[in-house]
């Protein structure tokens, strides 16, 4: 006589749990589940963990930096993570430039002319350029 069977076993992790590893201080958790995880999701909403750690990354020679993600599990199981996408907008803001002097619609006859103004740039300001419209055509 013969028989064969087959034994099929899915171990299943207990209170799996997800972090972001911003530093070595900070690890805040962005998803966890209670009890035997059996099951498939999506897991969002982790903008402002992944910020933080943006905001201290030093970003390789082609400006990536690299986040890295703690999985915890309190037993043996398999986590598969798939299709992770993180979708970000470099947000430049223009910068902000006030005129001290001279005054607004100034008219002066002498040779030369001092414009004094302040400047603010989120991102800082590596030239400031002055176009002026002499003739009074452009």
């Amino acid at each position: 006589m013969n028989s064969s069977f087959e034994i099929y076993v899915e171990v299943y992790p207990t209170d799996p749990s997800m972090f972001v590893n911003v530093s070595s201080t900070n690890t805040p958790k962005i998803w966890n589940y209670s009890g035997e995880y059996s099951t498939a999701e999506n897991i969002t909403g982790f903008e402002n963990e992944l910020n933080e750690a943006l905001e201290i990354c030093s970003p390789d020679g082609e400006g990536y930096c690299n986040i890295s993600f703690i999985v915890h599990s309190d037993s043996e199981g398999e986590l598969k993570l798939s299709d992770l996408k993180i979708y970000y907008e470099i947000i430049d803001n223009p910068p902000n430039v006030t005129l001290v002097s001279p005054l607004d619609k100034n008219v002066s006859s002498i040779g030369n002319v001092t414009f004094v103004c302040n400047m603010t740039d989120d991102e800082g300001l590596f030239n400031v350029t002055l176009y002026t419209n002499i003739n009074g055509t452009w």
